[in-house]
Formats: structure tokens, C-alpha cells, sequence
């Protein structure tokens, strides 16, 4: 899938949806919803755990990152793997 235009990739963890063209922004966009995790530190704790993989591993452009409940029980290793395998597609 072309990464510049509308389209996403899924994984038990996480749905990746790529912004169009013209929006293709460097800073990564991390939602975690209260439906996944009721409270805030954990929500943050997932968002700041995805921002130092992606410093790690992105390049490109930017998507929208969709946590989904499978990713709390991922230790860092994990989704460092599976945010990767995500982004090489």
C-alpha cells in the first residue's frame, strides 16, 4: 500500500491510517481511547512507549496510530516488532 495516499494497515494491536498527501505531517498522531483504557496514566504510558519506538524505527510519513486493547499486555519488545512490521509494509 502507497504510504502518500488514504489507506491503512491493521494488526491485533494497532490500525495504522495514512493521512493524504497533502497532510503528511512528521509528528506522529497516537489515540488511545478511554474504551481501551480507562485511566490516563496507562493511555499516556502507551502513547509515550509508541513515540520512543517510532523514534526508533519511522521514517516517512507520519500516520495516525489506533491502539486497540491487545497492545496493553505487549511488553516494549513486542510492540516494538509489531509497530515495525507494521511500517515496512
Amino acid at each position: 500500500m502507497d504510504r502518500g495516499v488514504r489507506g491503512y494497515l491493521d494488526s491485533p494491536a494497532f490500525t495504522l491510517k495514512y493521512p493524504p498527501v497533502r497532510d503528511s505531517a512528521r509528528r506522529i498522531r497516537i489515540v488511545v481511547s478511554g474504551k481501551v483504557a480507562k485511566k490516563a496514566v496507562v493511555r499516556n504510558l502507551i502513547k509515550r512507549r509508541l513515540r520512543n519506538i517510532w523514534q526508533l524505527v519511522g521514517s516517512g510519513p507520519a500516520p495516525y496510530i489506533y491502539v486497540k486493547k491487545a497492545a496493553l499486555a505487549m511488553p516494549f519488545a513486542q510492540l516494538k516488532s509489531e509497530l515495525s512490521r507494521l511500517l515496512k509494509r
